[in-house]
């Protein structure tokens, strides 16, 4: 592959979307597109839409969805099938856990 890609921001050229969205990604690099008002765009750009930023995780990294425009109605109720899957699985630890500190504690378990 003889194409390479170039950062918007600093002009460095990639052999590959993957190495260019890992340098825009990277806090360790001097190039701040990922602070920039195009970043958005540029992901669009990178990835052909099929990647979409959607603010910022508690750490402040990025936070990346597949963009619901490249599965149509694959995706409706997606989410909410999601929460429910988190909530079914965090009740089925919960139970174990609870169910584990009522056992006594054998004094060979070490």
């Amino acid at each position: 592959m003889d194409a390479k890609l170039r950062c918007p921001a600093c002009l460095r050229q990639y052999q590959s979307a993957t190495a260019l969205i890992q340098h825009a990604e990277s806090q360790a690099i001097k190039c701040q597109i990922r602070e920039s008002n195009e970043y958005k765009a540029a992901v669009d750009q990178i990835t052909g839409g099929f990647v979409d930023t959607a603010g910022r995780h508690q750490d402040h990294t990025i936070r990346y969805i597949a963009a619901a425009a490249c599965f149509g109605e694959a995706t409706e109720g997606f989410e909410a099938q999601v929460a429910k899957a988190n909530v079914a699985y965090w009740t089925k630890q919960e139970k174990k856990r609870e169910e584990m500190m009522k056992e006594p504690a054998d004094e060979n378990s070490w």
